[in-house]
């Protein structure tokens, strides 16, 4: 081989290191550049995945939440529907037993009542007897009787 050779090959293994290195001290920062894009990539695509499973999981238990909710809510309703249902007919009992003892004392004073004037009656027919025998026998005199 000749000397021009050698050092042409010589050169080109120089050249070559060089750029190799250079090369390796550039690509290197930049492949680990890439790298770490990708992977950050990679795992927020899978962070996404597992906020959309976890969004999908909250989901459901906000929905057993609130089935429970309404389903409690129902129940309290529906006691709270009883319970006054329950005073309700305790008032309307009340009314009825007052009204009751109302109409017992109006029969009582009524039938009173009645007792008393069956026994004024006679007395009251025989005054008026008397009046009207006085009447009629005034008014052939001419002098009406004034009682």
């Amino acid at each position: 081989m000749e000397k021009a050779q050698l050092i042409q090959i010589l050169a080109s293994a120089g050249l070559f290191l060089v750029v190799w290195y250079c090369l390796r001290s550039v690509l290197k920062p930049f492949l680990a550049n890439v790298e770490e894009r990708q992977a950050r990539t990679f795992g927020d695509e899978d962070a996404a995945v597992e906020k959309r499973q976890k969004a999908k999981l909250l989901d459901v238990e906000i929905e057993e939440l609130l089935r429970q909710a309404r389903h409690e809510g129902a129940q309290a309703r529906d006691a709270k529907v009883s319970q006054a249902k329950l005073e309700a007919q305790k008032l309307i009992d009340q009314a009825e037993a007052w009204a009751s003892g109302e109409i017992e004392k109006g029969e009582k004073e009524v039938l009173s009542l009645k007792q008393k004037a069956m026994t004024e009656v006679p007395s009251e027919v025989e005054k008026l007897s008397r009046l009207v025998v006085e009447r009629a026998l005034s008014s052939g005199k001419g002098s009406p009787v004034v009682h």
